[in-house]
């Protein structure tokens, strides 16, 4: 596996333990997973690298993906926006850009829809259609069908897009999506996609919206460019850009192409944003060495009297620097705090083991069901 951050749990309405990171610094975006998420592979890798240059960058798999549970029962929208919201809230985003691929972008979409106050933009990467005919329009369901019934050799294709260099880089690759989700879950999560509709969200959506395709398809899905033109004249404040590679996936052809469409939304729609990236001294407070180490506790899960302990001083100590830290990082409980320290950074000190992390969450307020 190739896990570059530490990576923390947050546990949904329906008891599902979501597995997120946080990393980068900068303007927070929320980015949203493809068939692979955490577990990243080199062409992903390259794109997220780029992307924690420019943003603060919180990622999570969804369920029945990578490191998240799986076994799926179901996959509607409804399941997918509760897996985002837990982790928007264990991270305490207020105000973000969403960026999502194919699938996904349809909950972005709705989201953005029903919290406009909250979404600063949204970045949609060969997006499916917006309604259950225009999948079929796309050819989900021949892909679908096609994996169903050639499972190994619906992977080694998909591997084959990335375009690996040697017969054992497309090994690799191959064994790699094998690992991100099981047949039957993505036999459940095609025909829950299938039956999404986000038609009436679309117009609603007050965020500028950027809908980025390629040129030409891959694999079995068709059209894909005429969707991303309707579905960019459809958003209020949308608007389109066609990247040169023939490519749905992550290609290294993709990554400058995309990259400079982002760069240029962000620039043009978003200037606000942009400065807000490295200078804002509010992102960066000075912190004394006293208190990064209590941040770094907070973050942890451990409470006043455990820090009293840890460092020791007196609890009423420890009070009076959680006090000063909430202040000057102006957050109003522990699981703000929590947030924002996993966000710029203050999440490490003693490494905490995973079920250390997934204790802090909870006992922090990122948990709405204990473990």
């Amino acid at each position: 596996m190739s896990i570059r951050h530490p990576v923390h749990y947050a546990r949904t309405s329906d008891g599902l333990a979501i597995p997120y990171t946080m990393s980068g610094a900068g303007y927070p975006l929320l980015e949203l997973p493809d068939h692979c998420g955490l577990d990243e592979h080199p062409g992903l890798r390259r794109f997220n690298e780029a992307l924690e240059q420019r943003f603060t960058r919180v990622a999570l798999d969804i369920r029945g993906i990578g490191l998240a549970p799986r076994g799926l029962a179901r996959f509607t929208i409804e399941d997918i926006l509760d897996d985002i919201t837990t982790v928007i809230e264990a991270t305490a985003l207020q105000h973000f850009v969403i960026f999502a691929p194919r699938a996904h972008a349809l909950a972005a979409i709705r989201y953005a829809a029903e919290h406009p106050t909250n979404i600063t933009a949204l970045i949609l990467w060969n997006s499916f259609p917006p309604n259950p005919p225009g999948l079929e329009f796309a050819g989900v369901a021949a892909e679908a069908n096609f994996a169903k019934a050639n499972w190994p050799e619906f992977l080694r294709l998909r591997a084959s897009a990335e375009r690996p260099g040697s017969e054992d880089d497309l090994d690799a690759l191959t064994g790699y999506f094998d690992r991100q989700v099981t047949p039957a879950d993505f036999a459940t999560m095609v025909a829950g996609v299938g039956a999404w509709d986000v038609s009436e969200y679309v117009p609603r959506v007050s965020a500028p919206a950027l809908v980025i395709v390629s040129r030409e398809p891959s694999l079995t899905i068709t059209h894909i460019h005429q969707v991303a033109v309707d579905l960019a004249e459809a958003l209020p404040k949308g608007e389109l850009a066609v990247l040169p590679a023939h490519s749905l996936t992550f290609t290294a052809e993709q990554l400058a192409p995309t990259l400079a469409a982002i760069d240029l939304f962000i620039s043009r729609r978003l200037p606000e944003v942009a400065p807000r990236t490295r200078s804002d001294e509010r992102v960066r407070p000075d912190l004394s060495q006293r208190e990064r180490d209590v941040l770094r506790l907070i973050a942890q899960g451990n409470s006043s009297a455990e820090i009293a302990q840890r460092l020791v001083i007196s609890v009423r100590t420890a009070d009076r620097h959680v006090a000063n830290i909430y202040r000057k990082i102006d957050a109003h409980n522990r699981s703000e705090a929590t947030g924002w320290a996993l966000r710029n950074g203050y999440g490490g000190g003693e490494p905490a083991t995973m079920s250390q992390a997934g204790s802090a969450l909870r006992r922090n307020g990122a948990f709405s069901h204990s473990l």
